[in-house]
Parts: structure tokens; sequence; C-alpha cells
């Protein structure tokens, strides 16, 4: 498995257009907005929520980043 940055690039542009991986990224988006929600919701701030919160927006910076805005 390759983990060049160039080809994870060309391959999700490839996947710009593919409705199952827009479906997914906009699962993606949806979990994150909830976790933000709760996570801004809660008297007793999680911190495994906010290392999820992390972990979900660097996941969408990336693809967004390597692709252009997917949906």
């Amino acid at each position: 498995m390759s983990t060049s940055r160039q080809e994870l690039a060309e391959n999700l542009l490839r996947l710009k257009d593919n409705g199952h991986w827009r479906h997914y990224v906009s699962m993606l988006e949806t979990k994150y907005n909830k976790r933000v929600e709760a996570l801004l919701n809660s008297d007793f701030p999680d911190e495994a929520l906010r290392g999820e919160c992390r972990a979900l927006l660097n996941q969408l910076k990336d693809i967004h980043g390597n692709s252009g805005t997917p949906s």
C-alpha cells in the first residue's frame, strides 16, 4: 500500500463524483456536527469526546484539502 500524498490526492479527486463517497463524507460531517453540539451542551466536557471531535475534524480537513468540496 502506497502512502504517497500525491496518489492520495489523485484517488480522492476520482472519488469526488462517486455518490457513495459523497454520502460517506456527509455522514462524517453529520457525525462531527453532532459530537461538537454534544460537547458544547455538556456541563462537564469529556476529553474523549474532544479527541473524537479533533480526529473527525482532521479527517474532514484532509478530505476537503485533497479533493476540494466533495458534495
